[in-house]
């Protein structure tokens, strides 16, 4: 067998079991002939095998340094399609934030349609109109007010009736964890949120010193409240150049460079957007306050940050910072046309 080894790599030797017999016989393929058919035979075919013959059959398994290449190989190609498979994802929540805004815009339309008026950015008794900066009692705003016509009546009719008619004795942030407007404004509105901002999950429970009260749920869409800031008028205001305005009668309310779409007890009708409903911002995107002290996105809330947007002069850089730590930097604003840019 040792001889045989060496002469060839692989040599198949049979081996004989004759029935009947004690004896084994081994044979060479030429020296095998067929058994006689009266003799019962068993074969069992056998390979002797060289090392040589051995890594000619049986390979042996990878390598270290090959297993690493595969897996840098590997590496490389996750690399390259993480960031298309990023970018398709982030299209679809574009696209998803689109589809949101626009469903918002066509209810303020149909608010409009029917009360042939915007609806009032925010509400407050008139008589607190010198404390628009620090409000004790807040009315409902407009994203409350159109509810009806985003098929939500159910969660309006879960305000208590107080809290949506001035004097607004029960108001909208009471603070008592058992009222009806306090578990009320804690309802996530799917249709408020954009799936791209990642901080809308986070409720909003009132910032130091505030009287906003805790449970407030989020929103990614705000209202064009203008240029104006929402302050108290200052004392003998010269006409026609305060930037403050805190009703309908409020010197920039009545300013057409001042006055926006939705505003303070008010809103407007759409002979008075001047600029035209095709240019004028109706409801924009705007990012939610990443922290739970941070009131910025809150959609129960009538005020500036919450629901309205800040003064527009400052939209584009507002617009440039908020969307810095997306992946996309661009936000979608709905005009008073309904147009979407």
């Amino acid at each position: 067998m040792i001889a045989l080894m060496r002469e060839t790599p692989a040599l198949p030797l049979y081996c004989r079991f004759y029935a009947g017999q004690a004896r084994m016989k081994w044979v060479k393929p030429a020296m095998f002939d067929f058994c006689a058919p009266h003799r019962r035979t068993i074969e069992v075919r056998m390979y002797l095998f060289t090392a040589t013959a051995r890594r000619r059959f049986f390979p042996s398994a990878f390598t270290l340094v090959e297993l690493l290449v595969v897996i840098a190989i590997i590496g490389i190609l996750v690399a390259l399609l993480l960031p298309a498979i990023q970018a398709a994802r982030e299209a679809a929540r574009r696209a998803q934030c689109e589809a949101n805004i626009h469903n918002v815009a066509l209810a303020v339309i149909n608010y409009e349609s029917t009360k042939k008026i915007f609806p009032n950015g925010m509400s407050f008794d008139p008589s607190l109109a010198g404390q628009i900066n620090a409000l004790p009692k807040f009315g409902p705003n407009w994203i409350i007010d159109v509810l009806p016509y985003m098929e939500d009546q159910a969660l309006r009719d879960a305000f208590d009736p107080a809290s949506l008619t001035a004097p607004y004795s029960v108001p909208i942030n009471d603070t008592t964890t058992t009222s009806r407007a306090y578990k009320a404004r804690g309802s996530a509105i799917p249709v408020l949120l954009c799936p791209s901002d990642g901080n809308n999950k986070v409720l909003y429970q009132g910032a130091p010193g505030s009287t906003h009260g805790g449970n407030w749920a989020r929103t990614n869409y705000a209202g064009n409240a203008g240029r104006s800031f929402l302050y108290p008028a200052p004392a003998n205001p010269t006409p026609g150049t305060t930037t403050y305005a805190n009703g309908p009668d409020s010197d920039a309310w009545k300013n057409d460079c001042q006055r926006g779409v939705m505003g303070p007890n008010v809103g407007v009708k759409l002979r008075r957007v001047v600029d035209g409903t095709s240019k004028t911002f109706m409801v924009v995107e705007i990012r939610v306050g990443p922290t739970e002290q941070d009131a910025r996105g809150v959609w129960a809330l009538g005020m500036r940050g919450p629901a309205l947007l800040p003064p527009t002069v400052r939209v584009l850089t507002i617009m440039a910072r908020i969307f810095a730590t997306r992946m996309r930097t661009t936000f979608t604003a709905i005009f008073a046309a309904g147009s979407t840019r």
